[in-house]
């Protein structure tokens, strides 16, 4: 391991700074750094606001289609973590059914899935043509038009439309 996460008595781990990583590297200077991150974030945000007029019609009409189908909610909302290990809700289009959750101990039952301790998706971690996925869904996730809501978690600054994507573990994790 090039990385041994050390404790800090005063601000916990050093993961925790937004620019640990940046900072192992000691030919970029601070102000370097700071000219670099807001060039990004202004850039993420001149672009969203320039695809808004193009984007919110088709959100809209996602929604509408989203709700005829299947109802509220119309946004699946989760938990991920960013940069620096900062958690926040992503937000993306619902693409199963309400109650998915309930068919997924269904399928378990009846032996096509398997889960863990948890009640998630174990294995397959995908299912093929699984029925919890609306035919909306199946539409939008081909076409990825269900993370078009994640535009207004780069405007919030939760995400940016260039880097690494936000997982879903916690960084406690990460080693």
């Amino acid at each position: 391991l090039l990385y041994q996460p050390r404790e800090d008595a005063e601000n916990g781990p050093k993961i925790s700074n937004p620019d640990f990583w940046v900072n192992r590297f000691p030919y970029q200077s601070g102000a370097a750094r700071m000219f670099y991150r807001r060039f990004k974030r202004g850039v993420d945000i001149v672009a969203v606001i320039a695809s808004l007029p193009f984007t919110l019609p088709v959100m809209g009409l996602i929604a509408f289609l989203v709700f005829l189908e299947g109802g509220r909610p119309i946004f699946f909302v989760q938990q991920r973590t960013g940069l620096g290990g900062r958690r926040f809700d992503m937000y993306k289009f619902r693409t199963m059914v309400p109650n998915a959750e309930e068919l997924l101990k269904d399928l378990a039952a009846q032996g096509l899935a398997k889960l863990d301790a948890n009640g998630k998706l174990a294995e397959p971690l995908k299912l093929k043509r699984d029925p919890r996925v609306s035919r909306i869904g199946r539409i939008l996730r081909k076409t990825s038009l269900d993370e078009l809501p994640q535009l207004f978690n780069v405007l919030r600054g939760d995400m940016s439309l260039v880097g690494p994507r936000p997982t879903s573990w916690n960084v406690d994790s990460y080693t």
